[in-house]
């Protein structure tokens, strides 16, 4: 498995995982809350930040296994590690387009719940979500690209 496919499956795994925290975090919420009085701020950073550090500790601990392992079983030489070819590029390339159509039509939809005058709550959450959709639906496209080509 190439490092980048490793990489493409770390991210989505932790996103996923974060979100749902988050998800189930709010979901807690006693019923009939109006949204202004959650306390979404912190539990949406935290899963935000959850979200970047374990995917960088993911990929490490992934690619110096995966790394050591190649090298081992003298499939490459260890400067070759994690070197990008070109379906690499073509790969992440599609992966990211789609990924940007998702995050343009959920900033179209925080940008409605703004001229709204919507909650900051659904304002916030609008855009985290869509930061999730963007994540999953470009980790998804780059993993079926990965095992199917194009």
């Amino acid at each position: 498995m190439p490092f980048r496919e490793k990489f493409t499956w770390v991210s989505l795994v932790v996103t996923v995982a974060a979100a749902a925290g988050y998800s189930l975090f709010l979901l807690s919420q006693p019923a009939g809350r109006a949204a202004g009085e959650i306390p979404y701020q912190m539990p949406m950073v935290a899963a935000i930040g959850v979200t970047i550090v374990t995917t960088i500790v993911g990929t490490i601990v992934f690619g110096i296994g995966g790394g050591i392992a190649a090298t081992m079983a003298n499939r490459v030489m260890p400067g070759d590690f994690g070197r990008i070819d070109d379906r690499d590029r073509e790969i992440a390339l599609e992966g990211g387009a789609a990924g940007a159509a998702v995050a343009s039509a959920g900033a179209l939809v925080a940008l409605v719940l703004a001229m709204a005058r919507a909650d900051q709550f659904w304002i916030a959450n609008a855009i985290f979500g869509t930061y999730v959709a963007a994540s999953v639906v470009s980790a998804v496209v780059r993993l079926v690209a990965y095992r199917r080509g194009f």
